[in-house]
């Protein structure tokens, strides 16, 4: 039949147009679905990435041209964000009249926070956070706050080690040990934080070869990385005797870096340091 052919082309077209359309949907439904996962990032400020893409704030761009105020870089970013964004400003030291400067016409989120960040006190740093529905913008310090965790870590290997490279004529209590590991970290890891040290955020509770250590979420994989350091470098058993005073058998305070306790399911591979934009 002369029509057959014309028929099994329309028939073929149809097709491929009911399969492009199914293909349409599902990817619009993807991207309708997709949810929005806040992750804090040791020394950088959270990010938001669709599940779908990369955690990657250089994705997110804000249009700084005309933005001369904290109230319009709240729009600004509220844009970038996709989100409604709430400032918190009876946190920020910003008010919305408060004027702002940038010398370039679009930036990435990182890169916005860390230069308005740049003249600004510690005490003063602004972050922010992005979540399924919505944005916020507050100081650093508030959302610490908001994410304290809190950690055990087990110390049972690395005070073996320890213990195993001291001189056995004068051997170190695990007490002693475990107060140096303890003065260690609160040296190397954001020092003014820890309440020993006069801050209010970190808190290190010692149970035996034991740590239960309170504070901001930020915080811990740093932790982890430097106990693991002290664990799996020989530098800190070979030169233990350097660590301890022998005439009074005290543990002498330490500078060094060290790493993650076993249980830690993540442990990054380089030190984590802290970005000026938010710690």
């Amino acid at each position: 039949m002369p029509n057959r052919p014309l028929l099994a082309f329309a028939l073929i077209g149809w097709t491929g147009l009911v399969g492009l359309a199914g293909w349409t949907l599902a990817q619009r439904n993807i991207d309708t679905n997709a949810r929005f996962r806040t992750t804090v990032v040791p020394g950088s400020s959270t990010a938001a990435a669709r599940d779908s893409a990369a955690l990657d704030p250089s994705c997110l761009r804000v249009s700084l041209i005309g933005v001369n105020t904290a109230e319009a870089l709240m729009t600004q970013l509220a844009s970038s964000f996709g989100q409604p964004t709430h400032a918190h400003w009876e946190d920020l030291s910003l008010r919305p009249e408060t004027s702002v400067r940038f010398d370039i016409p679009a930036a990435d989120v990182e890169t916005t926070f860390r230069l308005l960040n740049s003249q600004r006190p510690r005490q003063q740093l602004i972050g922010y956070r992005v979540f399924a529905d919505h944005a916020e913008v507050a100081s650093a310090s508030y959302f610490d706050r908001q994410e304290i965790t809190a950690v055990n870590y087990d110390l049972t290997s690395l005070v073996r080690l320890l213990q195993a490279a001291a001189d056995p004529a004068s051997p170190p209590t695990t007490d002693q040990l475990v107060r140096g590991i303890v003065d260690t970290i609160q040296t190397n890891v954001t020092m003014e934080d820890w309440a020993d040290n006069g801050g209010d955020l970190g808190r290190v509770v010692t149970i035996g070869s034991g740590l239960l250590v309170s504070a901001p979420a930020r915080t811990q994989p740093q932790v982890a990385w430097v106990l693991e350091q002290m664990e799996r470098t020989p530098g800190w058993t070979t030169g233990l005797q350097r660590l301890l005073a022998p005439a009074s058998g005290a543990v002498k305070a330490v500078t060094g870096t060290g790493a993650a306790p076993a249980q830690n399911p993540a442990t990054p591979g380089q030190p984590p340091t802290p970005a000026s934009g938010n710690p």
